[in-house]
């Protein structure tokens, strides 16, 4: 029998799940081709330019799917945030390890944001990209080749493609929080890969840090799992003391698998890794972008 991939896992998932009937559908042309996304608007704007999040689905899944699954809208509304959740085609994203050939994912998002500007007030050095496996490392590829659109990426079980290194020589200082469990089989936390080559968590950390001008040794501090059943704890690995005034952050969920902790609907562990309950995924990035 095969074995089951992330994109598998994550199609599985996304099959069962219900459709988010308050995220407003819409559609663009990018690359000559129509693509879709779905925008979550605050309740009561409060008059100011509004924080964007670009958030990407895992590959596999959809855009309802991970507005439904990981709670992520909950919390960014309540700060004022316009999130959007773009829909990559057949599932997946042209992430830069040149795996996936289906579309210009790079271009939609081009094309998306000055859409999104013209129709709400978006505070322009406030717009962040996060995502899950597939969906993490498209934003890690976004922050390369588009330097400079991004304040902040937020990532789970996800790293830069190796591709991606010599792409990424002109990219700008980005504030980066990453999570990556250690014990994750479907995106390796010392990096590699069956469809395209990664660098492993910690290098990708340096790596952000390196371009954002930080301390060359980082900080790290233990943090105990909040539950007594859960044998996963937190490595918190810090770079600080940036030029840029950046930040790089990665949580290493040591005995952790590939799922989001605080996730709705988790995977079955014989696919995913060990489940963790270290951290709330959600809040942890969304928090990291407030601060921004």
């Amino acid at each position: 029998m095969r074995p089951r991939t992330a994109a598998t896992a994550l199609a599985l998932l996304a099959a069962a799940l219900p459709a988010r009937a308050q995220l407003a559908h819409d559609t663009i042309t990018a690359d000559g081709r129509l693509r879709e996304y779905y925008l979550a608007l605050p309740a009561a704007p409060d008059g100011h330019p509004a924080p964007l999040v670009v958030f990407l689905h895992g590959g596999g899944g959809n855009a309802r799917g991970a507005a439904w699954r990981y709670g992520f809208d909950a919390r960014a509304l309540a700060g004022g945030a316009i999130v959007v959740y773009p829909e990559g085609v057949n599932g997946h994203w042209a992430d830069g390890r040149d795996h996936f050939h289906d579309a210009d994912d790079v271009a939609f998002i081009r094309a998306l944001l000055p859409r999104l500007a013209q129709r709400h007030r978006i505070d322009s050095a406030r717009r962040f990209v996060a995502g899950h496996s597939n969906g993490g490392i498209m934003a890690f590829t976004l922050a390369c080749r588009m330097p400079g659109v991004f304040a902040a990426v937020g990532t789970l079980g996800a790293a830069l493609p190796v591709n991606d290194v010599a792409r990424c020589a002109n990219a700008k200082p980005v504030a980066v929080i990453a999570i990556h469990g250690t014990e994750d089989p479907l995106v390796p936390y010392d990096g590699g890969g069956a469809r395209g080559l990664l660098l492993g968590a910690d290098a990708n950390a340096a790596f952000w840090a390196k371009i954002d001008g930080c301390a060359a040794a980082p900080d790290s501090t233990t943090l105990r799992s909040p539950s007594p059943d859960d044998p996963t704890f937190v490595r918190r690995i810090a770079y600080a003391h940036c030029a840029s005034g950046r930040t790089v952050l990665l949580y290493a969920i040591v005995g952790g698998g590939h799922g989001w902790p605080g996730e709705k609907g988790p995977l079955p562990e014989a696919i995913v890794g060990p489940r963790s309950e270290a951290l709330e995924a959600s809040r942890l990035i969304w928090d990291f972008f407030a601060g921004k």
